[in-house]
């Protein structure tokens, strides 16, 4: 038989078979319509079978049961698609392809242009495209189904979103009116053909439709993404104000509503704010225990839940306020920052221990409720490794530690926003000072109040800071019961090197501007370190030498209770005096190698250790010697 003689077949694809869907009939290699009034009398599946019969074309209808096709004309188009919108049922061309999408809301063919450059068209009620299986009649090609997939569903706004660029203008601010009104209902009302009144509704979720923005109730505050930051910036509700006022202007003289111009008074804004407060609101957006990102200047560094990492772009979804100034480069490096200031100042392991710290400081989230402090003599690296923190967190999200104001009245506001408190070369007792309590809350997780000075009202502050710590004295702690809960929260670094040879002025700075993004990649690496500390043994892992540096700072801050524990004992027919306890206390202190506590500790301490331990109170009464009385306690003497 002669090749010519064989009968083409046309065969609908099964994902255009659906009852909903409409056909027209286009002639042999045609992409016309063969009948006038073909958009309002569509033919169904079983209808148009006979048709392609004959071997001819046909067309898919736009608008039955919701479907749309983008008929990209120019590789650009179709790359658009491909990468922003769902894989979908598509069709090759001969000069690009058809996606098919379920829209529900698309209702008009829309031309996509850039500038005067045509790059094709979104298909929809009133217009129709080539099915596939027909033939083109330039080409003489088949149109050919090349994704043979569902077709997806889609938004409006996720083809508006994505192809913005290529849609008119007005089409996509008609379509946002279109959506507001179904939702809040006209943007005012007539009386006639007269304005009579605002919907106040209307206009809020107009604002927020046209911004990526928020409200934090607990804040009391708006804030607005940035995507050039990947930010969100809190934005004043007076500037928010001014925008709606002048999107109220901008309507009322496109549409000529004068009424509209004259409702842009502070009372009618005051009133949408309030409506916009209730539809931005997002409680707790900026809690860190629910983000795990650190955000950097060039993208950021995303881990998931098996706490593997991620570089990508800037996205709303992070919900990120704090950012790093520095950009991530993979393959930096920082060898005079560890060879030059944080080998030569302490041991591997301690080295290890900061750079674990970092990476929780680049988090700004302190996973494991734990305070780090860099202990020892003056000019050993410390204040410069301090500053490496500070500028590779970033300044903005660092606030000074005034380790005695912590329980001022308006301190605590001071760290709102913050993720790291540094406290520089702080005095060795002030672990022991009053309000120390409030460092524990600050980093374990509790939530505090604060208060802004000259404000009425109260703000939320979790406590899940990173706290950096330098100090050059013997440091003592504060001990009231809670021995326990100090040794979860401490983290020592003790700096006993030999001081470095020469001096760098400004190394820190140095350091930063050459080896920031190597410095980055090693705290990212201490916050990997972290993650699987937390994985296998719940807390930050600490060497034993480590844990014995915690130890013996709270053995000796607490050093009277065990030297009553050890050298005072019960005894019916004795008693001991303030002054033997403290002339004893003096000689045991020096055999563990600790300092002993000052003369005025004592006399405040040794009371209620006394009665706690062996259920004796002071006495002035005691009989010595002498004819004088003496202060001290019945029924204990020393062993």
């Amino acid at each position: 038989m002669d090749t010519a003689e064989i009968k083409r077949i046309v065969v609908i694809p099964l994902q255009l078979q659906g009852s909903n869907f409409g056909f027209v009939k286009l002639p042999k290699k045609s992409k016309k319509p063969f009948e006038n009034e073909w958009q309002n009398n569509p033919y169904t599946y079983v209808e148009i079978l006979a048709w392609v019969e004959q071997e001819h074309n046909y067309g898919v209808l736009g608008g039955c049961g919701d479907l749309i096709a983008i008929d990209a004309d120019t590789e650009e188009m179709s790359s658009v698609v491909r990468d922003s919108l769902p894989a979908t049922f598509t069709v090759k061309t001969s000069s690009g392809f058809h996606y098919y999408y379920i829209c529900q809301d698309i209702k008009k063919k829309i031309v996509l242009m850039k500038g005067q450059e045509h790059y094709g068209e979104i298909i929809s009620t009133g217009s129709q495209v080539v099915g596939p299986g027909s033939i083109h009649p330039d080409s003489g090609r088949t149109y050919e189904v090349v994704d043979d997939v569902e077709i997806a569903k889609v938004s409006q706004e996720e083809i508006f979103s994505n192809l913005a660029e290529y849609i008119p203008a007005e089409i996509i601010e008609k379509a946002a009116f279109n959506e507001l009104t179904r939702e809040y209902g006209e943007p005012y009302y007539l009386k006639g053909e007269k304005f009579s009144d605002i919907n106040e509704s209307f206009w809020a979720g107009l604002h927020n439709k046209e911004n990526v923005q928020l409200y934090e109730p607990a804040e009391k505050s708006f804030y607005r993404y940035d995507d050039s930051t990947g930010l969100y910036r809190e934005i004043s509700i007076d500037v928010i104000k001014q925008e709606i006022s002048r999107r109220m202007l901008e309507v009322s003289r496109e549409k000529r509503i004068s009424g509209l111009e004259m409702k842009r008074n502070n009372v009618v804004l005051t009133n949408i704010i309030a409506q916009l407060k209730g539809i931005s609101e997002k409680s707790d957006a900026f809690n860190r225990d629910n983000i795990r990102v650190v955000h950097l200047a060039n993208g950021v560094i995303k881990f998931n839940a098996d706490d593997e990492a991620d570089f990508v772009s800037f996205s709303p979804e992070f919900y990120s306020r704090n950012q790093s100034p520095i950009s991530f480069d993979e393959s930096a490096e920082c060898p005079r920052f560890l060879n030059e200031l944080l080998y030569p100042a302490t041991t591997r392991d301690d080295a290890v221990l900061i750079q674990k710290y970092a990476g929780l400081c680049l988090l700004g989230n302190n996973l494991v409720q734990r305070l780090l402090i860099l202990d020892g003599k003056a000019g050993r690296g410390k204040s410069t490794i301090s500053l490496v923190f500070q500028k590779l967190v970033g300044q903005e999200n660092v606030t000074e530690l005034r380790t005695n104001q912590l329980t001022g009245r308006f301190e605590l506001h001071r760290y709102l926003k913050k993720t790291l408190l540094v406290g520089a070369d702080v005095p060795g007792d002030f672990l022991s000072k009053k309000g120390v309590y409030v460092l524990k809350a600050l980093v374990g997780g509790d939530m505090l109040d604060t208060e802004q000075k000259g404000g009425t009202d109260s703000f939320p502050l979790q406590g899940n800071l990173c706290i950096l710590m330098t100090s050059n004295s013997r440091l003592q702690v504060k001990l009231d019961g809670d021995v326990d809960a100090w040794r979860r929260r401490l983290a020592i670094v003790r700096f006993e090197g030999p001081a470095p040879k020469k001096k760098i002025p400004k190394f820190a700075n140095w350091l930063i501007e050459y080896e920031g993004s190597g410095i980055l990649n090693w705290g990212l690496q201490g916050l990997e370190m972290v993650f699987e500390d937390i994985r296998s043994y719940g807390d930050i892992q600490l060497t034993d030498a480590q844990s014995g540096v915690v130890g013996a700072l709270l053995a000796e801050s607490d050093s009277l209770r065990h030297f009553l524990k050890d050298c005072v004992v019960k005894d019916e027919n004795n008693d001991l005096s303030v002054s033997e306890i403290k002339e004893a206390y003096a000689e045991y202190c020096p055999k563990k190698k600790w300092n002993p506590k000052p003369v005025t500790i004592i006399e405040k301490e040794v009371e209620g250790l006394m009665l706690e331990l062996f259920q004796t109170t002071k006495s002035n009464s005691l009989c010595r010697h002498s004819s004088r009385s003496v202060r001290g306690f019945r029924r204990v003497r020393l062993k």
